[in-house]
């Protein structure tokens, strides 16, 4: 006969260890691993602005050069065929006057003045007005000329002059040979003029163009100062 012994209850073993301490723990390290790779995350986006900021101030900046240079371009250019212009273009202008005078009281009666071109090429569409006015003092502005004195000299070359004359002072013989000549003036006028009171002026301009097209103009004003024809000291220029 086999003896049947009763069941046993189950055994429970408890091994009592110690604690392990926070960097032993795997999932401390892999929180570890992954803040570190979000703070790299982080400054790879920050230098990754930055670099494109940068980017495009020195695209900015290479933009703002590159317009600088194309003007400085532009500019020299322009400059550079300015100088070509004034070194070429036609320069007409008044050299000087050769006045007619009376052989007794010496009277300005005419002016001849040659228009001539100085410049290295032709002045074309050439236009001369010149008129004479009597004033006492000073020409304040520059007075207005009878388009009647209008004269058409057409196309002027290199070196060329032309001449304009004006008569200012019409005179015929006196009724017997001794006397004088009269003239179409005043004697009161005479007088002032004999004695400086009054002065006779003339002036003119020119207005013609060179061959770049461009349009330009020359005025003058002379006076007879004492009986000699000299320049005033306004109203003289060359545009």
């Amino acid at each position: 006969m086999q003896l049947q012994l009763p069941p046993m209850p189950p055994v429970v073993v408890r091994w009592i260890t110690t604690e392990l301490t926070f960097y032993q723990h795997w999932d401390f390290w892999l929180s570890l691993f992954t803040l570190l790779l979000v703070v790299a995350t982080f400054l790879l986006v920050l230098e990754t602005r930055s670099m494109r900021t940068s980017s495009d101030k020195s695209m900015r900046d290479m933009l703002k050069h590159a317009e600088v240079s194309a003007d400085a371009a532009n500019r020299s250019a322009d400059s550079t065929q300015a100088l070509v212009h004034l070194g070429q273009r036609a320069w007409v202008t008044v050299v000087r006057c050769e006045p007619g005078r009376s052989e007794i009281d010496r009277m300005l009666q005419s002016v001849t003045t040659p228009i001539t071109n100085t410049g290295e090429t032709p002045a074309i569409d050439v236009e001369i007005w010149q008129d004479y006015r009597i004033e006492t003092g000073l020409l304040n502005n520059f007075p207005d000329i009878n388009d009647a004195k209008h004269v058409r000299a057409g196309v002027v070359g290199p070196g060329a002059t032309f001449l304009v004359e004006t008569e200012v002072l019409r005179s015929r013989p006196g009724e017997r040979p001794q006397e004088q000549p009269r003239y179409d003036i005043p004697p009161d006028v005479q007088e002032a003029l004999h004695n400086g009171a009054m002065h006779v002026y003339i002036y003119g301009k020119v207005v013609y163009k060179d061959i770049f097209g461009q349009e330009h103009m020359t005025v003058w004003c002379l006076v007879d100062h004492h009986h000699t024809l000299v320049y005033a000291s306004r109203f003289n220029c060359a545009y």
